[in-house]
């Protein structure tokens, strides 16, 4: 799928929160809209977005939690910033008036997953 202005309004909160992969902390619908409305315009203009495996599961009655991983290709970030090419979202949804809406959201960059090194051994304690 192209990515194209993500549409804010019709599946976030009023007063829904976003960290993006460069650890900025986005607060409100609002903020959200602007701030997507630029990145959209801009580095993500020619982007294709992938969606690999999406899980959703509810935690309460009209609360979920969902995890989406994703590949991106054809962003133009600028300068001293991370070029976003695979990554996992983790999104907090309430259920308002028979929709899900976003009312959390974080975006990561990931790498392959691999098995961590071994610990160096402990120093042994001098008597």
């Amino acid at each position: 799928m192209r990515t194209t202005r993500a549409p804010t309004r019709r599946c976030s909160a009023t007063t829904a929160t976003s960290s993006t992969f460069v650890g900025w902390w986005w607060r409100g619908r609002a903020e959200l809209e602007a701030k997507l409305a630029t990145a959209f315009t801009q580095a993500f203009r020619d982007s294709r977005l992938v969606f690999t495996d999406v899980t959703m599961r509810e935690l309460a009655p009209g609360v979920a939690l969902a995890h989406a991983r994703w590949t991106m290709s054809g962003a133009k970030m600028p300068p001293g910033m991370p070029e976003p090419k695979e990554g996992i979202q983790t999104l907090t949804l309430v259920r308002q008036n028979g929709q899900w809406l976003i009312s959390g959201f974080q975006n990561t960059l990931s790498i392959p997953e691999r098995a961590f090194p071994a610990a160096p051994p402990s120093p042994r304690a001098v008597p």
